[in-house]
């Protein structure tokens, strides 16, 4: 019978039969015979392993020593044989998916119990890299978080093998330039995974190898609360098989986990910083009603306005009447050579100056910016 393809194993697989292969063949097919050759070999028999409609291996028989016939009746032993292994395997397989699941739920479960225990995003962040640098096994693990602003900003660190500067996020963050496609994807909620053995590679995949120089296979996994991308986990390993499928798979269920701890966290802070503020103002007004001394209560004004809003700095300006000037009258966490820098001219034409009454002049409310 002619063969279907050049190549033995691939008509075994399509077939599911079992095909053989002998170098002193006349009618055998030149290319199979010539990489029999190439192999030092005499003759082969491959089976295809199954299960069902599922072709899942094959084995491959290989004589080297001597011309040798393989018979039906080795053929059906064979087979025989394949077949049992191939049940065994699918048992063992499936074992070890019922494992690795109960090991998954396991895991997510205690991230979830231990993410709920914590009341600010800092602990958080840190129980999170500690629990995905153990589960993932790998060696390097770094977490960047979007601020208020928008932009990304490294919240923490696990680095055993690299800088953080060398990681994906570090150099990201830097200039967002060099990882334009990356962004792309990780925004849409897609993961990126590659090693440097993929021999199939996306622009996203291809860019974030080209990122990173001393790991052999990372990930990048989006952190995503209702749609909307709110941090980026990255994991990095030196062996190449580090990051299975399988593995980023869990690294995504953990992040979905923590996307949900993140906003509830982030919720009760601005809840509790909302509260203390409503509570120092009123203190603070009381304090404020209560001072008559000017330059006391500007004092007491800055100080208060930059504890309730958390601030390092804040100033009051007031207007000179006579120079027609703004100068700060009082500071909270600003240094004599700035406040005497940032005295702000009132601006305002002489006719317009000159159409003023002398009560109107000495009103604070006709100084303008």
């Amino acid at each position: 019978m002619k063969p279907i393809t050049a190549y033995p194993a691939r008509e075994a697989i399509q077939t599911r039969r079992a095909v053989t292969t002998y170098v002193d063949d006349p009618n055998g097919d030149p290319k199979r015979i010539e990489q029999l050759m190439l192999n030092n070999s005499k003759s082969e028999l491959i089976i295809p392993m199954a299960i069902g409609n599922r072709v899942i291996g094959i084995v491959r028989w290989t004589e080297t020593r001597r011309q040798r016939r393989f018979s039906l009746d080795d053929e059906r032993l064979a087979q025989t044989l394949i077949a049992q292994a191939s049940i065994a395997v699918e048992n063992a397989r499936l074992f070890r998916e019922a494992e690795r699941s109960a090991y998954e739920q396991s895991m997510i479960s205690e991230v979830t119990l231990s993410l709920t225990a914590v009341n600010s995003v800092e602990t958080l962040i840190e129980r999170f890299i500690d629990h995905v640098h153990q589960a993932m096994a790998v060696n390097n693990t770094v977490l960047s978080l979007v601020n208020e602003d928008g932009e990304l900003e490294i919240g923490g660190q696990i680095l055993t093998s690299q800088k953080l500067e060398d990681s994906a996020l570090g150099k990201i963050i830097n200039n967002q330039n060099q990882g334009r496609h990356v962004l792309k994807t990780l925004l849409r909620g897609d993961s990126i995974a590659t090693t440097m053995e993929s021999v199939t590679q996306t622009a996203a995949q291809v860019e974030l190898m080209l990122l990173v120089e001393k790991v052999s296979s990372i990930a990048l996994v989006p952190i995503m609360y209702r749609g909307q991308l709110i941090g980026i986990v990255e994991v990095s390993t030196d062996p190449p098989a580090g990051l299975l499928p399988e593995s980023v798979s869990l690294l995504e269920a953990l992040t979905d986990q923590a996307a949900v701890a993140i906003d509830n966290v982030r919720l009760t802070e601005r809840e509790q910083r909302r509260l203390y503020q409503m509570e120092r103002i009123q203190t603070s007004g009381r304090l404020i009603s209560s001072e008559l001394v000017m330059q006391n209560l500007l004092d007491l004004v800055v100080k208060e306005a930059a504890v309730i809003f958390d601030v390092p700095a804040v100033s009051v300006s007031m207007p000179d009447t006579f120079d027609l000037h703004y100068t700060i009258h009082a500071a909270h966490g600003l240094s004599q050579a700035f406040i005497q820098q940032h005295n702000i001219k009132i601006e305002l034409s002489s006719a317009g100056f000159e159409s003023l009454t002398e009560q109107e002049r000495r009103e604070p409310t006709y100084y303008r910016n």
